[in-house]
């Protein structure tokens, strides 16, 4: 009796074996999209020091200092999902810590010098 449902069972395997592969395949194209994530990342960090170059010739240096901890912690991040290993991903997490701990200490800096109307730091 158990033969006979081990064959069934190997029969019906081998008999869908092709929608197993169908599916197999459309995980693994899934888990590429994280490449598709980090080059937007990448993109809009390269956008990030666009702007904040423009705003230093501008001497608006409070709008580039504002943008620094973005940039470093969109950075990390978008080396964070290119990681596959767990050593790979805990070092962009420091990275991208380094960024984040300080984007509101520089956002509340940046916002009083908009505030007071300050062009020169």
């Amino acid at each position: 009796m158990t033969k006979k449902i081990l064959w069934q069972l190997i029969h019906l395997f081998f008999r869908n074996l092709s929608q197993i592969c169908n599916i197999v395949y459309e995980w693994v194209i899934f888990l590429n999209i994280n490449n598709y994530l980090s080059l937007g990342l990448l993109i809009a960090t390269s956008i990030l020091i666009y702007i904040g170059c423009l705003s230093w010739k501008r001497n608006m240096r409070y709008v580039s200092m504002t943008l620094i901890p973005l940039v470093i912690y969109a950075f990390g991040y978008a080396f964070e999902i290119l990681c596959t290993t767990v050593e790979g991903v805990k070092l962009w997490i420091k990275v991208e810590y380094l960024g984040i701990s300080f984007i509101s200490v520089v956002s509340i800096i940046g916002k009083t010098l908009i505030l007071n109307d300050v062009t020169e730091i």
